[in-house]
């Protein structure tokens, strides 16, 4: 069995409409069956997806090569209405008895395979047209679906839920920002990290709607601090900054400008309360369409800090050409400041360099009140880490705050009239 997944179609249908989307798969499903040899069944399962069922074969070399044959027919353009379309796909293969018992099976296995060709061509590591699956990757490949349906099925039904890790100013002694960090709790009570899942959602193309979720939560995070549909953090008298992450795949995501800019004409997103972190290693694996994202964004409002900086190879200069007003030092430097004289010195000089270039830095991973005092010494301007605060609900924040702001006054010498 062979499964095909038409991959954006639906570009395919905004771009030239639904006729012209329908009139492709119609060419498609005729050239698989003029062109799939021994192929019994071909029929399409629903929006660009398509189940080849082949007659037997005498052997699996046989076998493979009826499913090269579809993924040639596919590799060849489609002439419609006088437009040459290439179409991309996703193919995934099972074989039967080998790997399968009944058709029930093959097509679930084919599903697996389907996925995993899908997650190589996001890496960029699949130079075949398509995959195979293989009963001894059967266990891993089965959890991964699962976990990711469950994820499906958690943001659909509002299971997801944002955390908040607060940053302190350390000029001032005040909480001025807090990150938000997505937090899952499945159903049987265990909890996933971020770092569990979101690279599976990113492979899988979740993250676009995920990524809007967390968008539209934190605008609603942010109005709620600001005191506009609940009280405002107690004692504060400018608003909470709430800062949030942007994957590398949502720059390609063709209608992340539209959403964000429906956010903020509803009222519901104030750009002047959000900021957004990206990656530096993401940045920097497509600049020119980092650059081009950001800009566009930042036409709305939006701000934008270079998250885990000093992992990639972004020299500051280079972000004199990125709308940023900010950055993030790694924990991995932040972390040994008092240990490590080099790292010291890294993370010292990046944050005079930065602010010659007037950008603000904050410093994560910030594990002792040490570290904290030196980066005060340093001139940071603000920090996070678990010594400070981990994550902790929205209704446990306005107390954290004020605990964590009376304890830092202590640890880095600010007076009670210090204001945020």
């Amino acid at each position: 069995m062979i499964l095909i997944d038409v991959d954006k179609l639906r570009e395919l249908n905004e771009s030239f409409g639904l006729n012209f989307g329908d009139q492709l798969l119609v060419d498609l499903g005729r050239r698989l069956v003029q062109e799939v040899r021994g192929a019994a069944i071909v029929s399409r399962l629903g929006g660009g997806q398509f189940a080849v069922l082949t007659l037997p074969c005498s052997t699996e070399a046989e076998a493979l090569e009826r499913a090269a044959a579809a993924s040639n027919s596919l590799a060849r353009p489609f002439d419609i209405s006088g437009h040459m379309i290439h179409c991309e796909a996703s193919l995934g293969v099972a074989l039967a008895p080998g790997d399968a018992d009944d058709w029930r099976m093959m097509l679930r296995n084919a599903s697996l395979a389907l996925q995993e060709h899908k997650k190589r061509s996001l890496d960029q590591q699949n130079s075949a047209g398509y995959c195979v699956f293989r009963r001894t990757a059967e266990p891993s490949s089965i959890r991964r679906l699962a976990l990711l349906s469950e994820l499906r099925q958690g943001l659909a039904n509002n299971a997801l839920e944002l955390r908040y890790v607060p940053q302190i100013d350390l000029h001032s002694g005040r909480v001025t920002k807090v990150e938000a960090v997505l937090h899952w709790e499945r159903p049987e009570g265990s909890t996933k990290l971020p770092a569990d899942f979101l690279e599976m959602a990113e492979q899988s193309g979740l993250i676009q709607p995920l990524t809007r979720w967390i968008l539209a939560e934190a605008a609603r995070t942010a109005t709620t601090l600001l005191g506009r549909s609940g009280p405002a953090v107690s004692g504060h008298t400018s608003p909470l900054t709430i800062t949030t992450n942007l994957s590398f795949r949502n720059l390609f995501d063709p209608d992340l400008f539209s959403f964000v800019q429906m956010l903020i004409r509803s009222g519901e997103l104030l750009p002047n309360l959000v900021e957004i972190e990206v990656s530096e290693t993401e940045l920097m694996d497509n600049p020119t369409r980092s650059q081009e994202v950001l800009l566009q964004l930042s036409e709305l409002g939006l701000r934008f800090v270079v998250d885990d900086f000093g992992t990639g190879y972004t020299s500051l200069a280079t972000m004199q050409h990125l709308p940023v007003v900010g950055l993030k030092i790694d924990r991995s430097y932040v972390s040994t400041i008092s240990s490590v004289p080099a790292d010291a010195a890294i993370v010292r000089s990046t944050i005079d360099l930065s602010h010659e270039l007037g950008l603000s830095v904050c410093a994560d991973g910030v594990g002792d009140p040490a570290t904290l005092a030196r980066l005060a010494e340093f001139g940071c301007d603000t920090a996070q880490g678990a010594h400070l605060s981990g994550p902790v609900t929205m209704d446990a924040l306005p107390t954290r705050i004020a605990e964590l702001e009376g304890a830092v006054r202590g640890w880095i010498g600010t007076s009670d009239n210090a204001h945020v």
